[in-house]
């Protein structure tokens, strides 16, 4: 069985919790199906010592308060103590203000990991209006290519080069106004 670990934002964890199988939505709830929802890090993967999981999902992205210390190369050495040989790190790091694919590729970088992102663009403004649903973007961080081959089968996947323009985030530095303003000259 697949074991995964869900580390999302307050906000989100009933609806996470929901989708998973679980009315509880409580830090490190085993939902019976191989997956751990946890609502912080700290409390999440510290009580969870002696677990491996083969995908580690993060989900707290996206709202305007990025919490900048699960992008930072401490933050990656700590999932990577998590993670199960094969495994591999998802991360929704959709934003509306900041481009966060860059940091995920060079903190990655610096760990000797690489990174594949997918941009799903498929949602229109009338499926915001609707439902509130908007493109995402995901990136997957692993130990190396061979771990992401379950992701080959799905079209979109595009290597994410660290090409050394963004400094890496570290427990005593992030950038935001850098992410900010790549995000901005895109556009």
């Amino acid at each position: 069985m697949l074991s995964t670990l869900v580390l999302v934002a307050l906000d989100d964890r009933d609806r996470v919790a929901g989708l998973l199988g679980s009315s509880q939505g409580v830090v490190a709830a085993d939902t019976g199906a191989g997956v751990t929802v946890a609502e912080s890090f700290d409390e999440g993967l510290m009580k969870l010592r002696a677990s491996a999981f083969d995908l580690i999902v993060l989900d707290a992205f996206s709202s305007d308060a990025v919490p900048v210390h699960l992008l930072t190369s401490e933050a990656f050495g700590q999932y990577l103590d998590k993670l199960a040989p094969g495994g591999f790190i998802a991360f929704h790091i959709s934003n509306r203000y900041l481009d966060l694919a860059s940091v995920v590729a060079e903190v990655a970088a610096t760990r000797g990991l690489v990174t594949f992102v997918r941009l799903d663009g498929s949602a229109t403004d009338e499926d915001m209006r609707r439902d509130m649903r908007s493109t995402s973007l995901v990136a997957a961080v692993a130990r190396n290519e061979h771990d992401l081959r379950s992701l080959k089968g799905f079209a979109g996947w595009d290597f994410k080069k660290a090409d050394g323009s963004v400094r890496p985030w570290t427990d005593d530095y992030s950038n935001i106004l850098a992410a900010l303003w790549r995000r901005q000259s895109a556009r």
